[in-house]
């Protein structure tokens, strides 16, 4: 049980120094933990993005210029210690958030756009209409397919500490509302770590950190403040449904260097992470 006992440590160490807060300012951030499990659950999860947070496929590059909200359980294996994640209870487990993203139909090549596409895309110039673009990070696959290492997290190694995989949803008025860059068939898989990385070139490596670490809800929550989990080692896929009936899929991919090669992308997750025992979220929340 390494994540659950590290924990426990940390809590330990650090009671005497935390004065009570107030219920509602600690334990309402994890109304969406699955306490209702038919399993026995181990504990809850609440973790935010900060501003400094971003996520990249090839030109697509998005700023969590609002937090993006992480709300799951686990179930901890006794003998390996790995994390079973449980999505929210209401389904809530990622966020969805439209980041603003840049005007991405501005330099579309219009070549590559079929005929009542190109067509459509020059009405859509002429007539004036916005190129606003907003960028939305949704899970690809359920939650359960996401990896969740607190070991890995604590000692800053380059295992995995949170995997999960996702795509991005691009919208606007020309790409129209079944844009993604990646699919549920075809993820953008990302590996986050807070050791040091090792991507392939161009790239070169970058390094994780831990944050600071505080208890609180007399030493029952564990809440780690400023962690930076990285990645730049990973590929993205290219875009599809783009456009009426993906016609407009084959310029985005040229405008935006999809599909990108392992090296040539780069997120990293800045925030914080807050960890608590199901039973303590029970007693001390009220639905």
């Amino acid at each position: 049980m390494l994540g659950l006992c590290l924990v426990a440590a940390f809590a330990m160490s650090a009671i005497a120094a935390v004065p009570a807060l107030a219920k509602n300012n600690v334990w309402n951030k994890f109304a969406e933990c699955p306490l209702n499990y038919p399993e026995a659950l181990n504990g809850c999860i609440y973790a935010k993005t900060g501003p400094e947070a971003f996520f990249q496929a090839g030109k697509v590059v998005v700023h969590f210029v609002k937090p993006i909200v992480l709300q799951v359980g686990f179930k901890e294996n006794e003998e390996t210690g790995e994390l079973k994640v449980i999505a929210a209870e209401q389904g809530r487990s990622v966020t969805k958030v439209n980041e603003p993203a840049p005007p991405l139909t501005e330099d579309i090549n219009t070549e590559a756009l079929s005929e009542a596409e190109k067509a459509r895309y020059e009405a859509y110039l002429a007539a004036g209409k916005s190129t606003k673009t907003t960028a939305t990070i949704e899970l690809a696959k359920p939650a359960e397919d996401m990896t969740l290492n607190e070991g890995a997290l604590l000692q800053e190694t380059k295992e995995t500490s949170l995997g999960f995989p996702v795509m991005i949803h691009l919208s606007n008025p020309f790409v129209g509302k079944d844009c993604y860059v990646g699919s549920t068939q075809s993820p953008i898989n990302v590996p986050f770590i807070t050791g040091e990385t090792e991507p392939p070139p161009p790239n070169t490596p970058i390094h994780g950190k831990l944050g600071t670490i505080n208890v609180l809800g007399e030493g029952r929550i564990l809440q780690i403040v400023g962690d930076r989990l990285v990645n730049n080692s990973y590929a993205s896929p290219g875009v599809q449904g783009c456009g009426k009936s993906g016609g407009a899929d084959a310029a985005m991919n040229s405008a935006l260097g999809l599909p990108s090669p392992a090296g040539t992308n780069s997120s990293e997750l800045v925030g914080e992470l807050n960890q608590a025992g199901a039973e303590a979220v029970r007693e001390n929340f009220t639905r």
